[in-house]
């Protein structure tokens, strides 16, 4: 299952670029930009690597990770990362 983190605001030192979590501080983006390819090359000012708009809510499962749609206001989905319930585990009954 996903976990869902809330998109810090992207920083860039040189050529490194890194976004992380706002709330946990999980690593959603860490690219050095030496290593990305382009086509055609970016113009004077734009990004090579793109970043998630800050606070937007973003699922992460392994390599893989996309935006979750959120309404302003709405509960944040169960299994973001600063939910704090406690897991449930199977209760077996005693025999």
């Amino acid at each position: 299952m996903p976990t869902v983190h809330i998109a810090g605001f992207p920083v860039r030192v040189g050529t490194r670029k890194r976004q992380r979590c706002a709330w946990c501080g999980e690593v959603l983006i860490d690219e050095d930009l030496k290593n990305v390819a382009v086509y055609p090359p970016p113009k004077d000012g734009e990004e090579l690597v793109a970043h998630f708009e800050p606070n937007a809510l973003v699922a992460v499962d392994g390599p893989g990770s996309w935006i979750v749609r959120h309404e302003d206001g709405a509960p944040l989905p169960a299994g973001w990362c600063g939910d704090e319930r406690p897991p449930l585990r199977l209760v077996e009954e005693q025999s």
